[in-house]
């Protein structure tokens, strides 16, 4: 799953339908061994697009890989600016790159289409919001940041205690707006073991 997701990032943080006969998708592991070829592009972003379609190739031939898209009205969390406006510092790391905590994470060079996938990841252990995050900001600049939170209600009286996730989300200028939106979700309806090498 996780190499699957790695070439559908735009769906990534979405629900993954996966029949019940492919239950293996979710628990068997490979080790895969890939070279870029030369002429990559130079810039992060194009790298991103032509290695993704690269992986989707790959998948296609080694997994048989068949999977369609379905769009829904599903309950989201827009992803916006709040009030006060953003308080996200400018990032002066020039590739993604992240350290878990406990509850949470710090980021560097994270893009808003990137913090909306941390912020809901149905394959985590832990995760910050409990339905799909669609960014809503308007905003297209890399930052760092800290996100901190306690995943369910302290107890009273705990001075220590990190706030909920929609508070510390506030703390960045940000807010979590639950409304409903058109979602696109992934039905894996094929997928072979592929052969070892």
């Amino acid at each position: 799953m996780v190499l699957i997701m790695s070439a559908y990032p735009d769906v990534e943080a979405q629900p993954w339908k996966v029949d019940a006969q492919l239950a293996w998708l979710r628990t068997e592991y490979w080790d895969v061994i890939a070279k870029l070829p030369p002429e990559m592009p130079a810039d992060q972003e194009s790298l991103n697009r032509k290695t993704e379609q690269m992986l989707r190739t790959f998948l296609a031939d080694a997994f048989r890989l068949k999977l369609r898209r379905e769009t829904k009205n599903r309950p989201v969390y827009a992803l916006i600016s709040a009030k006060s406006g953003p308080k996200l510092k400018p990032s002066e790391a020039s590739q993604l790159s992240e350290k878990r905590l406990k509850d949470g994470f710090e980021l560097r060079h994270v893009s808003m289409a990137d913090l909306v996938r941390y912020l809901y990841n149905p394959f985590a252990n832990r995760q910050a919001a409990d339905r799909p995050v669609v960014d809503m900001t308007g905003l297209k600049g890399f930052y760092d940041l800290t996100l901190e939170w306690t995943p369910e209600t302290p107890q009273t009286g705990a001075p220590d205690a990190a706030p909920s996730i929609y508070r510390a989300v506030e703390d960045l200028g940000l807010k979590l707006q639950p409304q409903t939106a058109p979602m696109e979700s992934v039905a894996i309806d094929h997928a072979e073991r592929p052969e070892v090498n």
